[in-house]
């Protein structure tokens, strides 16, 4: 807190000083990373994410060696998006940060501060990835009043500044 905030707050009779004070601290959130930020962040998500399906597709393919049945089929495409599940949600639960979300400085965490559960970090793998398919949750960051991408809104998790 710098001075001119210290002095505004230890005055009892600038009412008015106190409340636009804490109404402008409402909006400029020390811990809220910041749209570009998260942009960033989600773009690099998107490579990552890619850069998992085809590895893990890769060695199902290999591994099956084309045999070309509905089970073999099948498996070719389960398994990479399991193994991309996978990733986020022991990311999110071990330390709220995914690769990209560590290179960014973002953290993952429940209205508490707390690292999310295997639940909530299973429900959010199925809503993030349902949502940023369609696309609704980019839109929801850039235009929303928080900020904050509509999986986090519907599931009371945040997305915070990790620096």
């Amino acid at each position: 807190m710098n001075f001119l905030q210290r002095s505004i707050l230890n005055n009892p009779t600038n009412y008015d000083a106190q409340k636009s004070l804490e109404m402008a601290s409402h909006f400029v959130n020390p811990h809220h990373p910041g749209v570009r930020r998260q942009v960033f962040a989600f773009g690099y998500e998107l490579i990552t994410s890619i850069t998992i399906i085809f590895s893990s597709g890769f060695f199902v393919a290999a591994i099956i060696d084309g045999t070309g049945t509905t089970s073999s089929k099948i498996m070719t495409n389960v398994i990479p998006l399991v193994t991309v599940s996978l990733y986020y949600v022991i990311c999110w639960r071990k330390t709220g940060q995914s690769l990209a979300q560590k290179t960014w400085g973002l953290k993952v965490t429940d209205k508490n501060g707390e690292l999310l559960s295997t639940s909530k970090s299973i429900k959010r793998v199925f809503l993030s990835g349902v949502l940023n398919l369609l696309g609704i949750s980019l839109i929801f960051l850039l235009f929303s009043k928080s900020h904050q991408p509509l999986q986090d809104k519907i599931l009371g998790t945040l997305v915070t500044s990790s620096r």
